[in-house]
Order: structure tokens, then sequence, then C-alpha cells
């Protein structure tokens, strides 16, 4: 949750995926804090791959876009 928090002090237009964990709380819990604070996407354990990937690659793109600078296959 710090990490996000830092992030977003320096960024809003950095792209933050939270993905749940082996917490305390319930991953839902976790998810709807790390959303609150600025995640811009989360995903539930477990996933697959494919799921991660088609995942980031969708951050990837809406952060170029809303950038307009780089071309989404400058991050791969």
């Amino acid at each position: 949750m710090e990490t996000i928090r830092r992030l977003r002090r320096l960024s809003d237009q950095v792209p933050i995926l939270a993905i749940s964990g082996g917490g305390r709380g319930s991953a839902g819990d976790y998810l709807m804090v790390a959303r609150a604070l600025g995640a811009t996407r989360t995903m539930n354990k477990p996933f697959k791959l494919r799921e991660l990937a088609t995942m980031v690659e969708e951050l990837l793109e809406e952060a170029t876009l809303k950038s307009g600078s780089a071309q989404p296959d400058t991050y791969y």
C-alpha cells in the first residue's frame, strides 16, 4: 500500500496494477483499499499468466494514449 501512496505522490500518470496477496485481510478488502489509494487496476489471485500479460498491455496502451508521446510497442 505504501508503494501505491508514494507513486501517486510522484505522478498520477503512472499505471499501477495491484494484485491480491496472502495478507491478513481478505483479497477484496486489500484490492478495494488499493483502488482507493490510486491503483489503476486490480487482479485477484489466482490468474493465468496470459490474463496478467493482457492487463499489463492494456495499462501500457492506456498510459500511452494519455501521454500521447510513445508508441505502445516502445515498452516491449
